[in-house]
């Protein structure tokens, strides 16, 4: 199919195709001002954390467990300090977490 086209005809879609294709993602090795650089980290440091809430209430979790040690599951607890494994390394009673 291309031996029949012409070269200026190759050379146009050549440089369609070209045109089309995405440029490369190089610019990350692009070096920036050290300015810019203090500025972005200025603004970085100057955010606000905020504290996020639980999405589910300690209630309704303990509810879970016990509608599960209801049902015959077994819900995992430490054998030291007998709560439940789930989030236990939150736990700062336990002598394993010490």
């Amino acid at each position: 199919m291309f031996m029949a086209n012409s070269r200026d005809e190759l050379i146009n879609a050549a440089a369609k195709l070209k045109e089309m294709s995405p440029k490369p993602m190089d610019t990350m090795f692009e070096k920036q001002s050290k300015t810019e650089a203090l500025k972005k980290r200025l603004e970085r440091s100057q955010i606000v954390t905020k504290n996020v809430p639980p999405t589910i209430p300690v209630s309704h979790v303990l509810a879970r467990e016990k509608q599960a040690k209801q049902a015959g599951q077994a819900v995992p607890h430490c054998r030291t300090c007998k709560n439940p494994m789930k989030g236990h390394k939150k736990v700062k009673d336990c002598p394993k977490n010490k």
